[in-house]
């Protein structure tokens, strides 16, 4: 793998919970390191134990060491899980341990976290570092996927996925972080289900087995089948599939009782009955209320420590323990990708369905807020000019800008109400509610993009919150001001541009880009086809401002007044807007480049693209449009241009049935 670049800065709380700035860093010397790594990996074992007895023999219960009520009243105890032995024999396999300095300089154990870790990635850099070495930071990431990797049903060549809530969840840009950094395959609960009572991933090349899946969702939210049933983040039938032993759960589920500062207080006399030992790092002076929920009952008076610090401990491939601080968010180009070559995540990057279907669609909404904009600007500037004597143009627009919704609904046509008509459009640039203009599409934009932010750079992503931020409702003097809304798309205009820049040069050009680019090609082809034929149908070429109107909303006014020698004919126009070879925006040539996209995606699907690619119609070189135009509304170009729509539509239903849904055998979906 090549080193990838670093996220933005995580939030500070995301990794130490309230700490003040000056308390970022610690540690004072290697001393107290080695003193708190011995602590942690003593403290890990004995969790390890714990929880194995808990949901086995339970001889800690029978004993009465551990109180019956803390444990299986605590809403973190698992009876759904109670007697399964988990894949590879352990459970616990990432923790994060929240530490305590007070006035006098020693640590103590404040809080465990063990079903969803957070901080694995700090915003800054600590003292830490310096004392263990980033390499060892990298060697444990690679001891601990080797260690998940011998220990899961496929061995060696095992798919590992890393579990997340999803981009609304505060630490999303940490789990794609590490899902990028470590080669896995990152997956929200939708896009993994249950056959046969194995785990599966819904991916562009179909449903990919996991075999282990490396979790960062509470373990109540796992399975709305046997655990939350008002879940929507986990998959249905999971833990029947960990009780067949088909998958590997990293944590295991059910730790979420060892998070109780109550039955942290009981660790040091379990240290001394399982190890015969002192316990090395001590919990704080707390005690147990009696109730499930493990409150703490602070005991006598406890000055609040000075200092909070979170380490991490993960399991390496020989089952023992390494302890490590928060990796830095610009570290991976020193430490180096960790060596995930046993992983088959890590030799061959799967989009999946999800991801896939959302980057289509952020193609596509891109595609549709430009040409929203650019309509809404040609519409605008006709509206203003000077020459309202012509009413195709007027006609035209006010069709075109009815049809897409930059209207609210029963608003009357330009030609008959033209301020009314401005205003209602002025006042759709904004509106979310009532139009699909320029607003309603940033804000589906912004939703798209959210959801595979993963797959984009800081600044990419920078780029569409300034979109959107500069799409924010202005003051009420202002709302049905056509100066300002055209000031307003004018810089929308400029993001757009440099937002599909940065689509088309800083994405990873792999099947879900190529869907990306399909969704843009889609939206033009039956933007621009469905315009045409409107411009055609209303007589809107027959007059100059229709004329320079459609070359407008083209984009390829430029290239037409740049023809040498210069033609201002409707066939010169025809030709550029429909066959010129050197216009990205002539159908022809978009009908071109969707083909080449669907072309290149024919080793899946058993070759279908290929298919819907050759479905497209071909359009024949225009060296003249005298062919093309009958006396009124040139029939048979309108019914090639209809054409073109429908194709463009038909090929949107296809790739959604093709990769975006897996029905299978529903009545294979999940165990019995």
């Amino acid at each position: 793998m090549e080193p990838l670049s670093p996220l933005p800065a995580l939030p500070r709380a995301a990794t130490l919970a309230h700490s003040a700035p000056e308390v970022f860093a610690p540690m004072a010397d290697a001393l107290h390191w080695r003193q708190i790594e011995g602590g942690v990996q003593q403290c890990m074992r004995l969790l390890e134990y714990t929880m194995a007895d808990v949901y086995g023999p339970q001889t800690l219960l029978r004993s009465g060491l551990l109180p019956a009520a803390l444990v299986q009243g605590h809403p973190g105890y698992l009876h759904a899980v109670q007697g399964v032995e988990p894949v590879g024999g352990r459970r616990l396999y990432v923790a994060a341990l929240d530490l305590v300095r007070g006035p006098e300089g020693s640590w103590a154990l404040r809080a465990l976290h063990t079903q969803a870790p957070s901080g694995l990635v700090a915003s800054r850099w600590s003292d830490a570092h310096a004392a263990i070495g980033l390499q060892q930071v990298a060697k444990a990431y690679q001891s601990l996927l080797r260690g998940i990797s011998a220990r899961a049903p496929g061995g060696g060549q095992a798919h590992i996925a890393l579990l997340t809530p999803g981009p609304y969840n505060e630490s999303y840009a940490e789990h794609a972080y590490l899902a990028r950094y470590l080669g896995l395959s990152l997956a929200q609960g939708s896009d993994l289900l249950v056959r046969d009572e194995m785990l599966y991933l819904q991916t562009l090349q179909g449903l990919q087995r996991v075999h282990a899946l490396i979790k960062w969702v509470d373990d109540a939210w796992l399975d709305p089948l046997e655990l939350r049933a008002d879940s929507t983040l986990g998959v249905p039938g999971l833990v029947q599939v960990l009780r067949r032993g088909h998958v590997l759960l990293a944590n295991a589920p059910g730790s979420g009782f060892l998070e109780s500062s109550a039955l942290q207080a009981l660790l040091p006399a379990l240290a001394r009955q399982v190890f015969g030992q002192a316990l090395q790092l001590p919990t704080l002076p707390e005690g147990w209320s009696g109730d499930g929920s493990g409150g703490p009952v602070v005991g006598g008076s406890l000055e609040m420590p000075s200092v909070q610090w979170r380490v991490f401990a993960l399991a390496d491939e020989a089952g023992a323990w390494t302890v490590l601080p928060a990796v830095p968010a610009d570290a991976p180009a020193a430490m180096g990708a960790p060596d995930a070559a046993g992983t088959a995540a890590a030799r061959t990057p799967i989009v999946t369905s999800r991801a896939a279907e959302n980057l289509f669609w952020l193609g596509r909404y891109t595609e549709r807020t430009e040409n929203t904009v650019r309509l809404s600007r040609v519409a605008l500037d006709a509206l203003g000019g000077e020459d309202q004597s012509c009413q195709p143009p007027l006609a035209w627009l006010s069709a075109l800008a009815l049809q897409h919704g930059l209207v609210a609904p029963g608003v009357p046509p330009a030609q008959q109400a033209r301020r009314v008509f401005e205003r209602s459009l002025v006042a759709g640039v904004w509106d979310t509610r009532h139009c699909t203009g320029v607003a309603f599409y940033m804000q589906a934009l912004v939703l798209a993009a959210s959801r595979v932010r993963e797959r984009m750079s800081p600044e990419h992503w920078g780029l569409v919150m300034q979109a959107q931020e500069s799409l924010r409702l202005p003051q009420a003097e202002t709302l049905h001001d056509p100066v300002q809304a055209q000031r307003v798309l004018v810089h929308i205009s400029g993001l757009l541009a440099t937002l599909t820049g940065a689509q088309t040069e800083r994405m990873a050009r792999d099947d879900g880009w190529r869907l990306l680019s399909i969704g843009r090609y889609i939206e033009r082809l039956d933007f621009l086809a469905g315009a045409l034929a409107q411009a055609l149908h209303t007589g809107s070429l027959s007059a100059q401002a229709g004329f320079d109107a459609v070359l407008a909303l083209f984009d390829s006014t430029i290239r037409f007044d740049a023809q040498d020698p210069p033609r201002r004919t409707l066939d010169a126009l025809l030709a550029l807007v429909l066959s010129h070879p050197d216009n990205p925006r002539a159908l022809a040539c978009v009908l071109h480049a969707l083909r080449a996209c669907l072309r290149d995606m024919s080793d899946m699907a058993q070759g279908r693209t290929a298919e819907l690619a050759a479905r497209l119609p071909q359009l024949p070189h225009l060296p003249d449009a005298a062919p093309w135009l009958g006396a009124q509304d040139a029939p048979q170009l309108s019914a090639l241009l209809q054409e073109c729509r429908m194709a463009a539509r038909a090929t949107s239903d296809a790739l959604n049935s093709l990769f975006f849904v897996h029905r299978g055998d529903a009545s294979q979906s999940v165990g019995a």
